[in-house]
């Protein structure tokens, strides 16, 4: 976790009982928003083979990921992906535009997206802007993965074409 009053990003991503877990622990700003895309790009763009990944660059100021996307983990050989924003500590406009992309992502990928630990504001951030009915939420990672015999989650609705939400 970073330290107090220290502005940063950091990510994780690993496997968890058959899912996909990004976590993301800071600020989801402008500033840091290019660096969570290039990790959620790593997952999606990981390819068929299982050879190294090479690291991303990230900005200057920014610290490296603690656990990088594991070889061999494909985006098209898992079917659901947790976004952990419990650390989350602030999401600016552009953070919320990064989360609609990767909700996009998974739409077009046929990956359900789960968003779990969305504080309050976060959640009325997307309800202010009409996307809160868009997004599958959760409460912990625990809560969003299957459970054998038990129905899923509520399914969240489809995004429009061309990134307009349909009304």
């Amino acid at each position: 976790m970073p330290p107090e009053g220290v502005n940063a990003l950091f990510i994780s991503t690993g496997a968890h009982e058959g899912a996909i877990v990004v976590r993301a622990i800071g600020e989801l700003d402008y500033v840091y928003a290019p660096v969570f895309r290039r990790e959620i790009d790593r997952f999606w763009n990981t390819s068929t083979d299982d050879s190294p990944l090479s690291p991303p660059s990230l900005l200057p100021e920014s610290p490296p990921s603690p656990s990088p996307l594991l070889p061999g983990t494909r985006a098209e050989a898992t079917s659901l992906l947790i976004l952990d924003l419990t650390g989350l500590t602030f999401c600016d406009s552009t953070g919320l535009a990064e989360l609609l992309r990767i909700l996009r992502q998974s739409q077009e990928k046929g990956t359900r997206l789960v968003v779990t630990g969305a504080s309050r504001t976060l959640r009325h951030m997307l309800a202010t802007a009409g996307l809160l009915s868009y997004f599958t939420m959760a409460a912990s990672v625990e809560e969003a993965l299957p459970v054998e015999g038990a129905l899923p989650l509520g399914e969240a609705l489809p995004l429009g074409e061309a990134g307009t939400v349909e009304g």
